[in-house]
């Protein structure tokens, strides 16, 4: 997975990297406001 994420960074992406990308960016944001949502 962190080598999607350099391979993001460069232009050699691909689309189910692009994705993993994206599906890592939406877990880190729901575990950031799962706590707020729980608590």
């Amino acid at each position: 997975s962190i080598m999607s994420m350099f391979g993001f960074t460069s232009m050699k992406v691909s689309d189910s990297g692009l994705l993993e990308g994206l599906c890592l960016i939406a877990m880190g944001g729901v575990a950031r406001i799962w706590p707020e949502m729980a608590g």
